[in-house]
């Protein structure tokens, strides 16, 4: 069915289906009390969806958590009912049309980064979409004059898109992850894909994005711009910025192009970026006990955000990681990995396959019950001038509610090996 609602008034005489009860479900609520729309939020872990309840809705809104070949979605279809993701029904109540940014990794990094720099310029901005903030529940408060929005955008955010349509796009980069939802790399592109497609405006590609275009057989819109990563030599930032390490200087070169394209020159650009911070859990380092050096990276839920942050260790570097599976093979990790890494190990629903394949590529690697345990055993082999690099590569969602959490457990738990390494240290003085 083609997505129209235009005539959005006339459709308000039927309540609106809302498929998930979370920040994208909740979201889709305050929108819809705001336009005077009655709605009903079905989730699997309370009211469940069936023929009969359907039936008398307008539309169905789903959460991006749903897969294509989710049961609800195909009894929707079946159903013959206008289904558009909560992003697509939002968008339609955008005043003006927004900057949408996507990738494998950086997404987030990259959004908050251009935030920060239009701050600087003094020009109204907001974040939304894939940072839980997202785009209907913006729309259901107050919108303020001449705002620009950023949206990031992830792939079950982008796959079915058929009413947003940004004015300029960035795709950061591209590599496996989330199988197990788009069940082939090449579903997983043509999802991110999609965003492109659907651009009116300028398009910014990192290098691997073009890469992988080629080997998939897939065409970029054209005039679209491929993005160099900033070389080490050629970083104008101090020496040790969060944005100079391997992974975050691709972000750099794309803000600085997106910039560029509005008269901000690069010199500029390097001022006003000189004092951006980012948000938690991005590679920084938590603390040093003794020569030891902990550093949390959580946010990195795949291999390849995982192999660049161990790109950005120097000396001998031990790993800790694991969480829950996306679908995505052990054995080319760790190939990778060992020349980056002294040790690991791991935990969660994936320690078995990482032992596995870890021991096979001549890793020393030990599986534990949990991450405090992996923390404590990781210091307890280090020697002087380490790294410990909590980077998991994984979903945390088999022992954590999120990324989020996950990093404020490590840091809780290397906190208390500090103050407990204090103590030893003043017993020993006295």
């Amino acid at each position: 069915m083609v997505a129209d609602i235009s005539k959005w008034e006339d459709l308000r005489a039927k309540p609106v289906a809302i498929l998930g009860d979370g920040v994208s479900g909740t979201g889709v609520k305050k929108l819809l009390d705001r336009l005077h729309w009655k709605s009903k939020i079905f989730d699997e872990k309370g009211i469940p969806l069936t023929y009969s309840k359907l039936r008398n809705s307008s539309i169905v809104v789903v959460s991006p958590g749903f897969s294509p070949d989710h049961p609800w979605i195909q009894l929707v279809r079946e159903m013959n009912l206008l289904l558009l993701s909560e992003m697509d029904f939002a968008a339609y109540f955008l005043p003006d049309s927004p900057l949408a940014i996507t990738g494998t990794n950086g997404k987030t990094t990259l959004s908050s980064l251009i935030a920060h720099v239009y701050n600087k310029l003094g020009e109204k901005n907001v974040l939304a979409g894939n940072m839980g903030y997202s785009l209907s529940e913006y729309l259901s408060g107050s919108i303020g004059l001449n705002e620009k929005v950023i949206l990031e955008i992830s792939s079950f955010q982008s796959w079915d898109l058929s009413i947003l349509k940004p004015k300029a796009s960035i795709w950061t980069n591209f590599e496996d992850d989330h199988l197990d939802y788009h069940k082939s790399r090449e579903n997983y592109f043509d999802a991110k894909l999609r965003l492109l497609e659907r651009t009116d405006g300028p398009v910014w590609v990192g290098e691997s994005v073009s890469d992988w275009a080629n080997r998939l057989n897939r065409v970029l819109p054209p005039g679209h711009t491929i993005v160099k990563r900033v070389e080490q030599n050629e970083f104008p930032l101090s020496e040790n910025h969060f944005l100079s390490s391997f992974p975050q200087r691709e972000n750099y070169a794309l803000a600085e192009a997106f910039f560029n394209s509005i008269g901000i020159s690069a010199r500029a650009f390097a001022t006003l970026a000189e004092d951006y911070v980012p948000k938690e859990h991005r590679l920084t380092e938590t603390a040093k006990i003794r020569d030891v050096r902990f550093w949390n990276d959580s946010k990195a839920t795949n291999f390849s955000a995982t192999l660049a942050a161990c790109k950005s260790m120097r000396g001998r570097t031990i790993w800790i990681g694991g969480g829950k599976s996306k679908g995505v093979g052990f054995e080319k990790f760790a190939g990778s990995a060992r020349k980056y890494l002294d040790e690991a190990y791991v935990f969660g629903e994936v320690a078995g396959d990482l032992v596995e394949s870890f021991s096979t590529n001549g890793i020393r690697v030990r599986a534990c019950q949990d991450l405090r345990e992996a923390v404590k055993r990781a210091y307890d082999a280090s020697t002087d001038r380490t790294n410990i690099l909590f980077s998991p590569g994984f979903s945390s969602f088999d022992q954590f509610e999120n990324f989020e959490q996950r990093g404020e457990f490590f840091e809780r738990i290397v906190l208390d090996l500090k103050s407990h390494a204090f103590k030893s240290t003043q017993l020993e003085l006295n």
